[in-house]
């Protein structure tokens, strides 16, 4: 009979035992509006892994409710550079989404991202899509 790793046993409350548990923060890389309109990572459609891998806090840029009620949609493709700290240091418009409003939207959000310690000092380019449909 395998008993259950996680049972108590009667000598957990007399005598107590340690539990390990590793805690890994890795960013959302989607976000969905109550009106259906999504921005992600990678891929239109797809979930980008590495993205959340990469980011243990990576806000998502707010879609502008001006450019949703405009349909505006695109991908913003920025070049980042991460700091020591794993802050971004510097945030450079390599395509335009075709819409002014939708690059300074993730300019300001990826200005907030905090990487992995592992991901110090390095430089990579990341697309933010904005789309407009519905679930």
């Amino acid at each position: 009979m395998e008993i259950e790793r996680a049972a108590i046993k009667p000598l957990d409350i007399t005598a107590g035992r340690e539990v390990v548990i590793d805690f890994r923060e890795e960013a959302a890389v989607a976000a969905i509006y109550s009106d259906g309109t999504i921005a992600s990572f990678g891929k239109e459609g797809a979930i980008s892994q590495t993205a959340g891998k990469l980011w243990r806090s990576a806000p998502f840029p707010a879609y502008p409710i001006e450019a949703r009620q405009l349909h505006e949609t695109g991908t913003v493709l920025l070049r980042i550079a991460i700091g020591k700290n794993g802050n971004v240091e510097r945030v450079q418009v390599l395509q335009s989404s075709g819409h002014r409003i939708l690059d300074d939207a993730a300019v300001r959000a990826v200005r907030l991202w905090k990487a992995q310690p592992q991901y110090a000092g390095r430089t990579g380019t990341f697309p933010v899509h904005f789309t407009s449909r519905h679930r």
